[in-house]
């Protein structure tokens, strides 16, 4: 397991191979493909 804080509110947490997105401590959105990934992340991004 490997995670990754990106700032205080999103957490990104790799476990079997699939990104888990963490926002304000919830567990947000689980992705595999991480072309789908970036796009929600900068979404995200943006309201914080």
């Amino acid at each position: 397991m490997n995670e990754f804080k990106v700032n205080d509110y999103i957490t990104l947490l790799l476990v079997n191979n699939e990104t888990i997105i963490y926002v304000n401590n919830k567990r947000f959105l689980e992705k595999k493909d991480y072309e789908q990934l970036l796009p929600v992340l900068e979404q995200i991004l943006q309201y914080f």
